[in-house]
């Protein structure tokens, strides 16, 4: 297996995309049902889901959950 440059930017990119379009859907449901959970889109919350994909937004729900 090579290591590819490419290969990594791109899964970044679509982590971060897919992370961002699942927060908005979770703030938009979350509205809906009246629960206090929200998370903002900016570089740091991009960058997290990102790098961690969809358990680091199940990450950041977490510590905005634990902050309440």
């Amino acid at each position: 297996m090579r290591f590819s440059i490419r290969r990594l930017v791109w899964n970044f990119f679509f982590r971060m995309a897919v992370g961002l379009v699942l927060i908005v859907a979770v703030n938009f449901v979350c509205t809906l049902a009246n629960i206090p959970l929200w998370v903002g889109i900016n570089p740091v919350t991009a960058a997290a889901t990102g790098f961690f994909g969809v358990p680091g937004v199940l990450l950041l729900y977490g510590v905005v959950g634990y902050g309440l």
